[in-house]
Formats: structure tokens, C-alpha cells, sequence
């Protein structure tokens, strides 16, 4: 075999190791994406809260 022929065949193995390295990654950022949306979404709430608590008391006159 020559030096060519073995360079090609490492790089297909490599690219066929890398590829499904790449999409197992993928996967986990998407998972890991999904539960900061997750996050995002609960926070937004709490914001809403915060502010109809903040409007409810100085309706009352108790300072915040």
C-alpha cells in the first residue's frame, strides 16, 4: 500500500468516527437547549409575577 492510499483510508475512517461524534453532540446541545428554554420560560413568569405583585402593592400604598 502506498503512503496516498493509506492517508486516504485514515481519512475516511476519521470522517466516519468524527460524523457520528458530531451528531451525538448535536443531540446533547439540542437537549441542553431545550431545558434552557425550559429555564427561560419559568424565569419570564416569575418576572410577570414580580411586576403584578410590585403593581398590587403600590395599589395598596405599601411600599416595595
Amino acid at each position: 500500500m502506498e503512503a496516498s492510499e493509506l492517508l486516504q483510508n485514515l481519512r475516511l475512517i476519521v470522517r466516519d468516527e468524527m460524523t457520528s461524534f458530531v451528531e451525538h453532540i448535536d443531540k446533547r446541545f439540542d437537549h441542553v437547549n431545550t431545558l434552557f428554554d425550559g429555564v427561560y420560560v419559568r424565569l419570564d413568569r416569575l418576572e410577570s409575577e414580580f411586576q403584578a405583585l410590585n403593581a398590587g402593592f403600590a395599589r395598596v400604598g405599601r411600599p416595595t
